[in-house]
C-alpha cells in the first residue's frame, strides 16, 4: 500500500505560520525514504501528517488508497494500530514495565479491534533476540543501554507487523556505533520484512543509505532523488 500525500499543507499558530506547503508525493509500498533538510524545514511536521498523528491544514493523506482525513476516529485509532509503528528519537519506554512487556502495549490495544493476539507474545520475543536482546526481556528500561531501549522501542513499533515504520530522527540520541545498530535493523526491516520505511534524520550518512531522499526547504520541496546504490537492499 502506497502513502500519497495530496496538496498537503500545514500551519500553526494565529496569526497562522505556514509549515508545509502544497506538498504533493507517492510514497511506495516497500520504499525506504529518508526525510532531510535543515532544523525547522517541516520534516518532522511531514512525517507526523503521513504517520496520522498529525492532521493537515489543507489537503490529505492517502493510505493504501484511503483518505485519511475521511476515515471515522474508530478506524483511524485502528489504522495507527495495526498498520503504523513510529519511533522517535527518544525511546518513550515506560519505566514499570519489562523490556518484553513494553514491546506488547500495541498488542493491548490490538485486542479493542478483535484482534486474536494469542501468537503476539511469541512475536515480541522474537524480535527482541533478533535485535540482540536476547536474555533481557524481564530487565526494566533503567537496566538497559541508551541503545537497548532503542531497540526495544523498534521492536515495540514492529510488533504489530506495520505496514509502515516512521522514525523521527531515531539516532539523534545515540553515538555512532549504537546508531549503525539502530539503522541496520531499519535496512534489515526494509528489505527482510518488505516493510515501508520514512525516516527523519540530519544524518546525510544514514540518509544515503535510504532507497530515496526528499529534501525539504523552507516547508517545500527541495530535492527528491533515487540513491544510486542504497546499502541493505
Amino acid at each position: 500500500m502506497s502513502i500519497k500525500a495530496v496538496h498537503l499543507s500545514k500551519s500553526f499558530g494565529e496569526p497562522a505560520i505556514k509549515v508545509l506547503h502544497d506538498l504533493s508525493f507517492e510514497i511506495q509500498a516497500g520504499d525506504f525514504v529518508a526525510l532531510t533538510g535543515r532544523s525547522g524545514s517541516g520534516k518532522s511536521t511531514l512525517l507526523y501528517l503521513l504517520g496520522a498523528l498529525d492532521f493537515p491544514t489543507s489537503g490529505h493523506v492517502e493510505m493504501g488508497g484511503h483518505d485519511l482525513s475521511a476515515v471515522s476516529e474508530r478506524e483511524l485509532h485502528r489504522i495507527r494500530n495495526q498498520n503504523v509503528g513510529f519511533v522517535f528519537q527518544f525511546h518513550y519506554l515506560l519505566p514499570e514495565l519489562s523490556a518484553l512487556e513494553n514491546v506488547l502495549t500495541p498488542v493491548r490495544k490490538a485486542v479493542d479491534f478483535g484482534v486474536d493476539v494469542s501468537s503476539f507474545e511469541t512475536r515480541g520475543r522474537e524480535l527482541l533476540v533478533r535485535f540482540g536482546l536476547e536474555g533481557k526481556e524481564g530487565r526494566l528500561p533503567r537496566h538497559l543501554s541508551g541503545g537497548e531501549q532503542q531497540r526495544v522501542a523498534i521492536a515495540r513499533a514492529l510488533v504489530m507487523k506495520p505496514k509502515y515504520l516512521f522514525a523521527d530522527e531515531p539516532t539523534g540520541a545515540l553515538d555512532s556505533a549504537n546508531g549503525e545498530v539502530v539503522i541496520r535493523l531499519f535496512e534489515e526491516t526494509n528489505s527482510v520484512d518488505g516493510t515501508t520505511v520514512i525516516m527523519v534524520t540530519h544524518d546525510t550518512g544514514f540518509a544515503a543509505r535510504a532507497r530515496r531522499q526528499i529534501r525539504l526547504v523552507d516547508g517545500r520541496i527541495a530535492e527528491d532523488i533515487v540513491n544510486s546504490a542504497p546499502s541493505g537492499v
